[in-house]
């Protein structure tokens, strides 16, 4: 089996992340950015404005006129939003591949990606928490390190859930058992080589275990709500893969949000409705 040190090694020399993502990330975080700028973002990829223009004119943004370009359908949805789809859509490709040591199937992992993102925004909404303008897009990429362990690595999934089993412990901690590393450290180095902003880093490598991030407190917060929206995603079944069960929801998080079951319900129904229109957008 590799070892843990060798494993990291094969992380970081990973292909770079897509250039595509980092210019559209420099602009959210760039007050000053413009809509031509955001445009200029889409324009060169036709398969990106069609879906950016149908979104538009989805009934997530009703409006009495239709979006008919990119321009119009950018201020209809918004400059941070838009970008944020344009990250999620650049990496699309990676998160469709199919994962074997997960028993993914070929969009698998992107379903599940979307999902997350989508109850992350809902669950912010419901909260009345601030919304963060990278909570989208890192909600989406924190399980890339199945990527990497599931399909790079041809991990050893049996030895893990005979672990989960044998022991009743998460399928996380099965991982660094047997492997010495999780899938959440992984994906947290590989943002770390790609030099992505540190609210991505945090919600990859501690959205299983939120009581171990210690730094700021927006931060924090985003954290755990990627916590929350990670199992949701789960139990309603977003092809989630093999080891979608084998999670656990902190119950201090839970409570510290006041989740209970009429509040989780309105959550997930809401999702739905949220998620589908991605999915006839073409986004999922």
């Amino acid at each position: 089996m590799i070892s843990r040190e060798e494993l990291i090694k094969k992380v970081k020399s990973t292909a770079a992340v897509p250039a595509i993502s980092m210019q559209a990330l420099r602009l959210l975080n760039d007050p000053n950015a413009s809509v031509d700028q955001v445009t200029k973002c889409f324009q060169y990829d036709p398969g990106m404005t069609a879906n950016i223009i149908k979104l538009a004119n989805s009934s997530m943004f009703p409006a009495r006129i239709p979006a008919t370009n990119l321009r119009d359908a950018i201020l209809r949805i918004g400059f941070k939003q838009s970008l944020e789809m344009l990250v999620g859509m650049a990496f699309s490709s990676q998160l469709s591949k199919p994962v074997s040591g997960y028993d993914l199937d070929a969009g698998g992992l992107l379903t599940s990606a979307v999902s997350g993102a989508v109850y992350a925004q809902v669950i912010a909404k419901n909260l009345k928490l601030p919304h963060s303008q990278l909570m989208f897009t890192g909600c989406m990429l924190r399980d890339i390190g199945k990527i990497l362990l599931g399909s790079m690595m041809e991990v050893d999934v049996d030895r893990i859930i005979e672990e989960v089993s044998s022991h009743e412990i998460a399928f996380e901690e099965a991982e660094r058992k047997i492997l010495g590393i999780d899938h959440s450290e992984v994906g947290a180095i590989l943002m770390e080589s790609w030099n992505m902003p540190d609210e991505f880093v945090a919600i990859v490598r501690f959205h299983h275990r939120p009581a171990e991030y210690e730094g700021p407190e927006e931060i924090a917060r985003v954290v755990k709500i990627a916590h929350i929206a990670d199992i949701l995603s789960a139990m309603t079944g977003d092809n989630y893969g093999i080891d979608g069960l084998s999670y656990r929801l902190d119950k201090n998080v839970a409570d510290e949000f006041g989740l209970d079951e009429e509040l989780v319900e309105k959550i997930i129904f809401e999702q739905e409705i949220e998620f589908e229109e991605l999915k006839s957008s073409g986004i999922v």
